[in-house]
């Protein structure tokens, strides 16, 4: 690859333009290189490192400017070879603290929560997938009686997802039998995932459910047609208005036709799309798929429960990105988001 020929120098040199252009978002000279940096060496050495990038394609020369500014592939190569993870400030810490301080009562405040925690703290457009009810396992499950004849059940899957339905009984069902099916139906069910309930699933103990055979039924129609209510993701996301704030996006025009991808769910399944649990992704500029968004960069990584994916938090910016802090931002708070989940499921 052509990046193991850089020395180290010209490593530093474009570590340095990187560092600068985000941090200024103006073209960056050989001479602001050299006063800035401490490189050691004249500017006119550090402009002839400079133009070697730029020839290589690591650098770009906007318009007549005498600054360059990276370019995608230079800032591919910051990203997997020179960039440092940032620690979290006092103040980041204090907003991740109070974001997630509050249990969210419903799976949906949650993701919300966390959506909102993230564009606060990064200063970007953030964007959950929440997880699915399809790729949640059954937890629990509750059943009260309301009337002699009707029933409230609860079922509790281990994302923190609740579901209510209110079901026939026979007219001598006592609390005391609805009890019983609970226990049993939450030791044997415990751990099956939703889409995968029904009578099979309860086949090998179905004489023991004989004198309850309608209530068991009604509650596996229950929970047979709860998945196909949901969409394969929610999608939650927060900070639109923090696009508006990055001088690449000055033009309305450009920010109208970013947002306006971001409503189409194509663009965020592209812009999400799986990757190693527990991972960070990122996608630069011109990586991404949809023309829309080829000026920007997404940061984003897959969080799991029960050792299985099930969904994905991502930050959308400029490709001038702060990508060392972006990175660790984003790895925190899904650290934070996994231990709510584990939280609403207890």
């Amino acid at each position: 690859m052509v990046s193991n020929r850089l020395d180290e120098r010209k490593l530093r040199v474009l570590s340095a333009v990187v560092q600068d252009y985000v941090a200024t978002a103006e073209p960056v000279s050989s001479r602001t290189i050299a006063r800035k940096y401490k490189m050691g060496v004249s500017p006119a050495t550090i402009r002839n490192e400079m133009s070697d990038l730029e020839e290589l394609g690591y650098l770009e020369q906007p318009h007549t400017s005498a600054g360059r500014i990276p370019s995608d592939i230079g800032y591919r190569l910051y990203v997997d070879r020179l960039m440092q993870l940032q620690n979290m400030t006092e103040q980041e810490e204090r907003l991740l603290r109070a974001g997630f301080q509050k249990k969210a009562e419903q799976l949906e405040q949650l993701m919300q929560m966390t959506a909102r925690v993230l564009s606060n703290m990064t200063c970007y457009l953030s964007i959950v997938f929440g997880p699915s009810k399809k790729k949640a396992c059954f937890h629990s499950l509750y059943m009260h009686l309301i009337s002699p004849e009707r029933a409230l059940l609860v079922v509790l899957t281990d994302l923190g997802m609740v579901e209510n339905a209110v079901v026939s009984v026979p007219g001598d069902t006592s609390e005391e039998d609805l009890r019983a099916i609970s226990d049993l139906l939450t030791t044997r069910l415990r751990g099956i995932p939703i889409e995968n309930l029904g009578v099979a699933a309860v086949r090998e103990f179905r004489l023991e459910m004989k004198r309850h055979r309608v209530i068991v039924e009604q509650m596996l129609q229950v929970l047979s047609v709860w998945p196909e209510e949901d969409s394969d993701y929610g999608v939650y996301t927060d900070g639109a208005l923090n696009i508006m704030t990055q001088p690449e996006f000055s033009n309305l025009e450009k920010v109208r036709l970013v947002l306006s991808a971001l409503q189409r769910e194509d663009v965020l399944s592209a812009m999400l799309e799986s990757s190693e649990p527990d991972s960070i992704s990122i996608s630069i500029g011109g990586e991404n798929k949809y023309p829309e968004i080829r000026d920007c960069s997404i940061v984003w990584t897959t969080f799991v429960a029960g050792n299985r994916p099930i969904g994905s938090i991502g930050v959308l910016g400029p490709r001038r990105m702060e990508y060392g802090r972006v990175v660790a931002l984003v790895e925190t708070v899904r650290e934070q988001l996994v231990t709510a989940l584990r939280g609403n499921a207890g």
